[in-house]
């Protein structure tokens, strides 16, 4: 299932459990455009891949985006993205909690394979005095060094250029196991995606899509 956001930033929500899920569902927003408008130009973003929709039992090793999710830029202006991903976490059985980031650091019961196809990716440490770290910034390849995150006016204003962004999202089939006590709990996953004019302007988010919220 394709879907398609007018704008820089798509969260989604995925809620993984290890018997089942509610249903998904999303929201899309485009006030973004309007109340972020700039005269140089304008932010324009598409998204195609989406997280599976049918799924009712979620194991370890299952993917839970169906394709690559990815955005397409269409936009007239230099453009930023960055990446947030929170998930639940159980220790024994016990919630932990409810909204662990995930980061860069190790074993990790979360996995999530972000696309390198045109960029890289840094994570941005959680610092109780800037709400929006904790997140991953996307550095597209070739991007200057004193602009590295940088993302390029577009080259197809019709069809948008191609921005890969995570090729899988689930839990570890390497970190989880039954001790955890992860069977039988209702657990989420949400992934913010923002995004917005480079250098200036403040982060907005325009869609989210929820899998078992």
């Amino acid at each position: 299932m394709k879907k398609k956001v007018f704008t820089l930033i798509i969260i989604l929500t995925a809620a993984i459990a290890v018997i089942a899920f509610k249903p998904s569902y999303a929201w899309v927003s485009e006030n973004f455009n309007k109340s972020q408008k700039v005269d140089v130009g304008k932010l324009d973003y598409g998204f195609s891949g989406s997280i599976i929709q049918s799924q009712n039992i979620v194991t370890p090793e299952l993917n839970l985006i169906d394709g690559t999710l990815t955005a397409m830029n269409k936009s007239t202006i230099t453009t930023n993205i960055r990446v947030k991903i929170v998930y639940t976490y159980y220790d024994a059985g016990i919630l932990v909690d409810n909204t662990k980031i995930y980061d860069n650091s190790p074993n990790q019961d979360l996995q999530v394979d972000f696309s390198t196809a045109n960029g890289t990716w840094d994570y941005i440490p959680v610092s109780v005095s800037d709400p929006s770290s904790g997140c991953w910034l996307y550095k597209p390849n070739g991007a200057s060094l004193d602009s590295p995150y940088k993302i390029p006016v577009s080259t197809d204003l019709n069809n948008g250029d191609s921005i890969p962004l995570i090729d899988f999202l689930g839990y570890s089939g390497i970190n989880v196991n039954p001790t955890d006590g992860y069977e039988g709990q209702h657990v989420t996953i949400k992934v913010t995606i923002d995004a917005k004019q480079a250098d200036y302007a403040e982060w907005k988010t325009i869609y989210e899509d929820y899998f078992g919220g």
